[in-house]
């Protein structure tokens, strides 16, 4: 088994999600907030160790004019982060996973579960999991 951290980043918060390559399910881990719109390197070190990924996954926000910077700091973060501790990335389109997200949110809220604070936890379980299916065949 080899787990796979799923990362949903944004400016000010960074959303994660583990997933295992047997059971191609992945979970929501929680959200990091940034020191200055910089990553805190210290929470993610802490899941990084907790959980020993054999590889990670970035969203990455689909090309437009409005989403410039975004997708550039998105590429520098997942550059940075496989390089900060020497773990592969790919980047997955995250097309839409806010939406799904939201709606995944309302639905547990139906079921009893208590006020979530954010998505961005869940956004990173939807884009790790669309990895996962794409490579279901190879893993």
């Amino acid at each position: 088994m080899s787990n796979i951290l799923g990362f949903d980043f944004g400016i000010n918060k960074i959303g994660l999600a583990i997933g295992n390559t047997i059971t191609c399910n992945a979970n929501p881990l929680g959200i990091i907030r940034s020191r200055n719109s910089k990553p805190n390197w210290d929470e993610i070190t802490k899941v990084i160790e907790e959980w020993g990924p054999s590889l990670f996954i970035v969203g990455q926000p689909i090309v437009d004019n409005n989403n410039d910077i975004i997708i550039k700091k998105a590429k520098l973060f997942a550059d940075e982060l496989s390089e900060k501790y020497n773990i592969k990335y790919e980047l997955v389109d995250e097309s839409y996973s806010s939406i799904e997200a939201y709606s995944q949110y309302k639905n547990l809220r139906q079921h009893g579960y208590k006020k979530l604070n954010n998505i961005d936890h869940l956004a990173a379980k939807i884009i790790l999991e669309r990895w996962l299916i794409s490579h279901k065949k190879s893993l």
